[in-house]
């Protein structure tokens, strides 16, 4: 063991929070219970998961370094005010390998996640909703899991600035369906993109945290995201219907999808991006006037891989592709 105690007697940190005399403090943990060290190291033997707790610390400058020695998912909760000063109640979960470890240090009442080896999530107990319908996600810090049977239409609302700032929100499909999330006002980063796509399979998901008002997006797995204009998730075969925005294509088998020729002046400058969420080969057609001014009827055909896609942009009624990923136009 070192030669100082944690607390009031703590003696003054150096860079990094070791002290000034070069000897830390250490504390074994084998059993569940509480990190009293508030300045040191912290080794976790336990032959299981271990569930430690963590007080808020006393004053500025403390460093705890805690290391998982056993290979277990062993957690560290800190009740208030939480990790990173976030409202919630975060843990820290450890992933199940040996030599893992964190290195946290206090500032102004909160533990600040400082650096770590190894995979260390920080979990957020914030609230918990399942949206199995069309509606509003009312959660603004915690977890939202999507478990409708069809496409949802779901919608956000904005964060209240300061109040809600450092919320962190994750919204999650249960089920594999093209789900959209609509945050209109000021729209997902601050102005675009205002819409969010999920592709067709469970698992996929977003996370955002609130700031100033916004949602910030800060991670993403299998997940679209539409900038401006309609958005519009087609499951089956069907007409496309909006003239600006985005489509998404989710039949689970080869979709025939029609298109009208878009009115001229009127939709001048209308952008359509088309995109595959299902790996399959769907065809797109044109009546009247096909793609690129072709003056009789054409198709775009997709090769069957999620993610293929076209553009294209209305002008003087016509269609003209701009980009094309795997679709052949004809």
């Amino acid at each position: 063991m070192g030669n100082f105690t944690a607390g009031a007697n703590t003696p003054t940190l150096g860079v990094g929070g070791i002290p000034q005399s070069g000897i830390l403090d250490e504390q074994v943990h084998a059993v569940d219970g509480a990190i009293t060290l508030s300045s040191g190291a912290i080794h976790i033997t336990k032959g299981s998961i271990a569930t430690l707790t963590l007080a808020a610390p006393d004053h500025d400058g403390q460093c705890l370094k805690i290391v998982s020695d056993t290979a277990f998912a062993h957690t560290v909760t800190n009740t208030t005010p939480g990790f990173n000063n976030n409202a919630g109640t975060p843990t820290l979960t450890f992933s199940g390998t040996a030599g893992d470890s964190v290195e946290v240090e206090s500032y102004n009442g909160a533990w600040w996640v400082l650096k770590s080896t190894g995979t260390i999530n920080v979990s957020y107990r914030g609230a918990m909703q399942v949206l199995s319908a069309n509606g509003a996600i009312t959660a603004k810090n915690g977890l939202c899991i999507i478990t409708k049977g069809s496409a949802c239409a779901a919608t956000l609302a904005a964060p209240t600035t300061t109040t809600d700032d450092g919320a962190r929100l994750t919204v999650i499909s249960a089920s594999a369906y093209a789900h959209t999330i609509t945050q209109a006002a000021p729209g997902f980063n601050a102005g675009t993109p205002t819409v969010v796509v999920f592709l067709p399979n469970v698992g996929a998901t977003f996370e955002c945290v609130a700031y100033q008002g916004a949602w910030l997006i800060v991670n993403a797995e299998g997940t679209l995201f539409g900038n401006n204009g309609a958005i519009q998730a087609i499951t089956g075969d069907g007409a496309i219907t909006i003239k600006n925005g985005l489509v998404v294509l989710s039949k689970g088998s080869a979709a025939a999808i029609t298109i009208a020729a878009p009115t001229a002046t009127t939709d001048d400058g209308g952008v359509l991006r088309i995109i595959t969420a299902t790996a399959q080969a769907h065809v797109v057609t044109s009546a009247v006037d096909g793609f690129n001014a072709k003056g009789a009827s054409g198709t775009a055909t997709f090769t069957a891989a999620i993610g293929n896609a076209f553009t294209i942009v209305a002008y003087n009624g016509h269609w003209y592709t701009v980009s094309l990923l795997n679709v052949t136009i004809a």
